[in-house]
């Protein structure tokens, strides 16, 4: 029989104990290797050290996992029995954790995970106390979910689209393991909803049920972006009437994100302006309706001439918030469109106009904050913007990973930008809404951080996603929300220290949660330290700028601060 393995107990002086393996016993201290890495412990602070069998130390190990990390617990405790199937304890102590693990899952309505755990104890004792009862409890809550979901799909196939809707929002809060399969077809049980309230002129409720879809299915944006539009102008006006410009202001501007070229919002928000007195934005925005030529009219002082030019064009624009525009057919060969700040490459020219638009107001929009309208410092030449007609395009061009429509390559010399490339997939439903300003804050990034070496990508996504739209960054919050309510949240040091993008299955989760973190920090320091911050963390280790900067002593200390933050901001 072979020998026993063994593993160490380092007793303290304060009476703690501590699992794992000595490495090495010197004067100085006991190197110790821990299921996370290794620890060394002064000598001063030692006691005694024990040895176990291996069985022991991984029953042990795996018994004080479980309450910080469930499944990393059940990892050491089938390794346990699995060394030595013969103990009793081992044994004892994986069924109980699995019935446990079985129980807590079964409360947070994950049948399918509950129903895996339990039927492993079952496997391992059928008899196991309390096992029987809760395999009947998760067996009736399958069979609930089942009936929710025969429910909702049939309420969506007789076209009782309220009713589709409720069945579906409460099968996805009850159920949460369903949202992969059926959040589809409830985000657009929610525009059928939306469209009913757009139709009886309820213009609030069909943006809100416009707005709950997006944060389900962010690629609905193409078929919501002007119903929306149009329902969040009408919702504006009873907000104009008892004189709250500033949150009229706020829906408005997010609309103008969506859509930023379209007259009857930019009318509404010079209109907003004017009213709360701000003059010259108001006739920037009329003369923007009114036409090139009526630029020269001194806004401030002819503003009620500028009003009426651009009521008169208004009155004229058949494609007022009515029309889809539609890009002609392509050419067969590439040309290139000019701007002030953009080369872009195309193969048809009504498309490279538009995109030039939605370019043009996203980059004065970052440059307004992150620069507070200035210049953009050490700007030498044309960002150059290459059209792609589909993703299989966009990565024969491109480095581009499978999940991507956007790529951004920066060259840099010496700490300055000598050359930037932005790469599109057009075909992608939010290419005009999200994809540009996300490009664009990758491309103007190097400007505040400077550095020569590549940024984490933590850092890299989490500015980037903070440029979207709002649509955008309710469906990031929820992604993070539902990642904290089943705890399958990146641990906040392995996202700060990742080099490369996780796995496909992941990045949605990578992006959104470096989206909270960026927006986190953002808002706990301030938006003047936010890029000193991220500087520093780009060119220190991150145990030196935590206490220095932050006021944290560990990183530790910052997750739990952050995870507060975020359970805070839940609606």
């Amino acid at each position: 029989m072979p020998a026993r393995l063994v593993a160490d107990i380092v007793v303290l002086k304060n009476g703690n104990r501590i699992r794992g393996r000595v490495i090495a016993h010197t004067d100085a201290g006991v190197a110790l290797e821990l299921p996370y890495g290794e620890m060394m412990i002064p000598a001063r602070q030692v006691a005694s050290v024990i040895t176990e069998d291996e069985d022991d130390f991984l029953r042990h190990t795996g018994e004080e996992l479980l309450a910080r990390d469930a499944e990393r617990g059940l990892e050491f405790l089938r390794a346990a029995w699995q060394e030595n199937p013969a103990a009793e304890a081992g044994k004892r102590a994986l069924i109980k954790a699995l019935i446990a693990t079985g129980e807590r899952l079964l409360t947070e309505g994950r049948t399918n995970a509950a129903t895996t755990h339990l039927a492993e104890a079952e496997g391992i004792d059928p008899e196991a106390p309390e096992l029987a009862a809760l395999i009947a409890k998760a067996r009736q809550a399958e069979a609930a979910r089942a009936d929710l979901a025969a429910r909702a799909a049939a309420a969506r196939g007789a076209g009782r689209w309220q009713e589709a809707y409720a069945a579906f929002k409460e099968l996805l809060q009850r159920f949460p393991e369903a949202r992969t399969d059926h959040r589809r077809t409830w985000a657009e049980s929610a525009v059928q909803v939306g469209n009913a309230h757009f139709n009886g002129e309820r213009f609030a409720d069909a943006s809100a049920c416009y707005q709950e879809a997006l944060r389900q299915e962010p690629d609905l944006i193409r078929t919501l972006e002007l119903p929306l539009a149009y329902a969040e102008l009408r919702a504006v006006a009873p907000l104009l009437e008892k004189g709250d410009f500033s949150a009229a202001r706020v829906r408005l501007l997010a609309v103008h994100d969506l859509l930023p070229e379209e007259p009857s919002i930019r009318y509404h928000l010079a209109l907003t302006a004017e009213r709360a007195g701000d003059l010259g934005e108001a006739a920037r925005h009329y003369a923007k309706i009114a036409g090139p030529e009526n630029r020269v009219i001194d806004g401030a002082r002819n503003l009620v001439e500028l009003r009426r030019r651009a009521e008169q064009r208004l009155a004229g624009d058949s494609a007022s918030v009515s029309a889809d525009p539609r890009w002609q057919e392509e050419q067969a060969a590439r040309a290139v469109h000019e701007s002030r700040y953009f080369a872009i490459r195309h193969r048809n020219k009504a498309q490279a106009k538009e995109v030039e638009r939605y370019l043009e107001h996203h980059f004065a929009r970052i440059c307004q904050r992150w620069f507070r309208g200035e210049e953009l410092p050490q700007f030498r030449a044309r960002i150059h913007v290459f059209l792609h007609a589909s993703a299989e395009e966009l990565r024969a061009h491109t480095n581009a990973p499978s999940w991507s429509n956007g790529f951004t390559a920066v060259e840099r010399r010496y700490g300055a930008v000598f050359g930037t490339e932005i790469h599109f997939n057009t075909a992608a439903p939010q290419f005009l809404s999200a994809s540009i300003p996300h490009e664009l804050a990758h491309a103007l990034l190097p400007y505040v951080l400077g550095g020569t070496a590549a940024y984490p990508a933590w850092m890299e996504e989490g500015v980037a996603t903070s440029e979207e739209p709002a649509y955008k960054q309710e469906y990031y919050r929820r992604v993070v929300l539902e990642a904290l309510e089943d705890g399958s949240l990146f641990p906040l040091e392995s996202l700060l220290a990742a080099s490369t993008y996780p796995e496909e299955a992941q990045v949605t989760l990578f992006y959104a949660q470096s989206n909270s973190v960026a927006g986190y920090l953002r808002e706990r320091f301030g938006a003047r330290s936010f890029f000193p911050l991220l500087r520093a963390l780009t060119e220190e280790r991150l145990a030196d700028v935590l206490p220095r900067v932050t006021q944290f002593a560990t990183i530790q200390e910052l997750e739990r601060d952050w995870k507060k933050w975020l359970a805070r901001t839940e609606k």
